[in-house]
């Protein structure tokens, strides 16, 4: 599936779901071009990136290198087809979706931040370290009240992960 546009600040205001909140539920995402993305694919044991996420005109598009089908890669996120187009969603199943990507990310940080703290303690901290260290916390902590905020609008629970 290839894209008819790669640029992201081409996508309507009003997706389904954004890039961003998409890319929250892959792991191991690294940039592949201006606006291209490469992920672990969540829907086959991938010991390296074979996922490539895009935006064209009418959604997110995602390409399995290793033969993954789109409602098998979307399957394994929890989402449906139409979730990855434009205009899809409602806003309360949109919010819980970011919900879900910001909650999976503090979760990852907290892991990060307790690897970074132990080294810490030991004095193991470069100062490149020490930055990434800080940038996580401050990551971790803007996640927390995403969080929070959504829960008090949304009421979302733990048992909505």
């Amino acid at each position: 599936m290839r894209a008819l546009t790669n640029n992201v600040n081409n996508a309507p205001a009003e997706s389904g779901i954004t890039i961003e909140e998409f890319l929250l539920m892959l792991e191991k995402v690294r940039q592949a071009g201006k606006n291209n993305w490469m992920a672990r694919c969540p829907a086959h044991d991938d010991g390296r990136p074979s996922l490539r996420v895009g935006i064209g005109d009418k959604g997110i598009l995602v390409r399995c290198f290793a033969g993954c089908t789109f409602p098998e890669i979307v399957g394994a996120l929890g989402l449906n087809k139409q979730d990855l187009f434009f205009d899809a969603l409602s806003s309360k199943n949109k919010a819980l979706y970011q919900f879900r990507g910001a909650v999976r990310r503090r979760d990852q940080l907290d892991i990060y931040c307790s690897i970074y703290q132990s080294d810490l303690e030991k004095g193991k901290l470069t100062d490149e370290d020490r930055k990434r260290f800080q940038n996580y916390i401050a990551e971790r902590n803007n996640l927390v009240s995403e969080i929070s905020e959504l829960r008090r609008e949304y009421g979302f629970e733990d048992s909505d992960l």
